[in-house]
């Protein structure tokens, strides 16, 4: 009879080690994502209960997510031309000419990335 009150005893154990692994794996994805400061930390911890309740792979992106460093992504801002409706003749030919001159700019500094770029293709 002393065995019975033993076995509880061990099972009792058995189970609270594996409620406590449990909680524990349930949330490293998610601590390992905010101590890396992920933006989505949160998505993250959800992923990986979810993926966890689900029988595990879900999980496994959910810790491969963590991990993973977010691509940034930032939008410029629309450039809006001169409106040529409210300019003289004047103004109109001197954005012209700059234009221009950019534009030969862009040109020059194209040909010399492009010479670079075949000055080392030769190299190798």
């Amino acid at each position: 009879m002393n065995w019975d009150y033993f076995t509880f005893f061990i099972m009792g154990v058995i189970f609270l080690l594996v409620v406590f692994l449990l909680f524990f794996f349930g949330d490293l994805p998610g601590k390992v994502a905010k101590k890396r400061g992920h933006p989505q930390a949160d998505a993250i911890n959800v992923c990986s209960w979810i993926g966890l309740a689900a029988g595990g792979v879900g999980w496994v992106v959910a810790l491969v997510w963590a991990y993973t460093r977010p691509v940034g992504i930032t939008v410029s801002p629309k450039l809006e031309p001169p409106n040529s409706d409210d300019m003289g003749a004047q103004e109109l030919k001197a954005e012209i000419t700059s234009l221009r001159g950019r534009l030969a700019e862009l040109e020059h500094r194209l040909e010399a990335k492009t010479q670079q770029d075949a000055n080392q293709g030769d190299a190798s």
